[in-house]
Formats: C-alpha cells, structure tokens, sequence
C-alpha cells in the first residue's frame, strides 16, 4: 500500500481512473479505505488515501497520466461538470 493525497475537485471516479487506469477501481478504493471513501462523501482536497498498486486494473491508463502529469479532477457546478484538470478532445 502507498498513500496518496487527495487533490482539489477530485472524486472518487477520478482517483480510480488516477491509480487504478478505470472506475472499476472505486470498489478497491472503498475496501481500502473504510470510513473516508464512499458516495455519500465528497472526497476533500489534502485527504491521505490508501492505494493498493497490485490491484491496477488498467497499467496503460495509469502510466499514460503520471507520464503527462495529468491528476484528473471534476468538480459539479449545478446540473453542469467541468473539467478541472486534463483537456477534452472531441477527435478521440
């Protein structure tokens, strides 16, 4: 296990697909740290979170983000998400 901090707007779909490379990786992040991830929480920036790096899901994703800095974070404004952190392509 290695802890993480928790970065401004971050969810917790944003740490799976951070650590884990997809948010199939909320389940692992809940089992691993009970009492501070759920859905009924926001995540709040400064947090220290536990991440199990033998259970990556999808290393490709994971690599790609830490090789270009990118720490994903969405954050809810009304009826409306915005892309905090990262860019959107509409050409795939």
């Amino acid at each position: 296990m290695i802890k993480r901090t928790v970065n401004k707007n971050q969810s917790v779909w944003d740490l799976a697909n951070q650590e884990y490379g997809s948010t199939d990786g909320v389940l692992q992040l809940m089992l691993d740290n009970p009492g501070v991830v759920n859905f009924e929480t926001p995540m709040v920036a400064g947090t220290k979170i536990n991440i199990d790096k033998t259970k990556i899901i999808n290393k490709n994703i994971v690599d790609y983000l830490n090789t270009k800095g990118i720490k994903p974070a969405t954050a809810y404004f009304g009826s409306e998400w915005i892309l905090a952190t990262g860019f959107w392509d509409d050409k795939g």
